[in-house]
């Protein structure tokens, strides 16, 4: 599946594409049944809403044979290589496929409260290692949707178009002054006001305020980064592929429904090259990078 120049264009300025229906609707639910099996021996929990005592229960392994096999489709394997480059994915996923994993079930969070924008947890990928604007396990982060959400359902949400601004951050501090992603992450943060604001690092909007601000309205920062907080919403067997440095976090679910999705990176084979010999062959992936920092 070759994606469309405007997907292609939607990527580069918001960070993020959907592929509808990358997987069979049918695979994803019986790989979702799987997953209930799973849990029932794990939680003791099924899709009974009363064997539920807890908001949220976290899977961590990964699954990439039985049933999960071949939710590595043709088109969601098309859709990655053209973001990235093709030949460039890494070696294992290109043998035997992705390894879907990391599951957090969402069956309640924040039922009890109003709905909103959260303040806390706002992080872009990569927690194991030093943050680098070429590291290659900086690919794309995958969201698969083994569920339907719907709004105010528990879907990730992203900020989309800060990719941008981590991707100026990063080549700013491209000294390795910065160990930890924590460190980025406050600096970035605090400098930033719109981030500011969002991460509750200073007084802003409340309440419905806060929704209308920061998912109704887009923000034209002065990097020239449009700015705005989206849900990936959809149905199961879509899939969200996602630029590395997006800003993301979770949700509150108020569907009564249980959100059941996978997030997990993409990695490459080796780091992102954004000084290509005569200007050739950059990868979707790498144009992105070079548009934030306007080469």
């Amino acid at each position: 599946m070759s994606l469309s120049e405007e997907q292609v264009e939607h990527f580069m300025e918001k960070g993020w594409v959907k592929i509808k229906g990358a997987i069979p609707r049918e695979l994803t639910l019986e790989a979702q049944q799987e997953l209930w099996n799973i849990a029932e021996k794990k939680f003791g929990i099924t899709k009974d809403r009363q064997s539920w005592s807890l908001p949220s229960y976290q899977l961590s392994e990964n699954y990439r044979h039985g049933v999960f096999g071949p939710c590595s489709t043709p088109e969601l394997m098309d859709a990655i290589r053209n973001l990235i480059g093709h030949d460039r994915l890494d070696e294992r996923y290109e043998k035997e496929g992705i390894p879907f994993g990391w599951w957090p079930i969402n069956v309640g969070v924040g039922a009890d409260e109003d709905w909103n924008v959260p303040i806390q947890a706002w992080h872009w990928d990569g927690l194991h290692f030093r943050p680098h604007v070429k590291h290659p396990d900086h690919g794309l982060l995958m969201f698969v949707l083994f569920s339907d959400i719907e709004p105010r359902g528990g879907a990730a949400l992203l900020a989309e178009g800060t990719h941008k601004l981590v991707v100026q951050f990063l080549e700013n501090h491209s000294d390795g002054m910065i160990a930890y992603k924590e460190d980025a992450l406050s600096l970035i943060d605090e400098s930033n006001p719109w981030l500011a604001e969002l991460t509750g690092n200073c007084v802003g909007a409340t309440g419905e305020d806060r929704i209308i601000k920061f998912m109704e309205r887009a923000h034209l920062d002065e990097s020239g980064a449009q700015l705005k907080v989206i849900e990936c919403t959809g149905e199961a067997g879509d899939v969200f592929l996602i630029h590395p440095f997006i800003y993301r976090t979770g949700s509150q679910n108020h569907s009564g429904k249980a959100r059941i999705m996978c997030n997990f990176p993409v990695p490459l084979q080796e780091k992102m090259e954004l000084n290509r010999e005569g200007d050739l062959g950059y990868s979707i992936l790498e144009q992105s990078i070079r548009r934030a920092l306007n080469r």
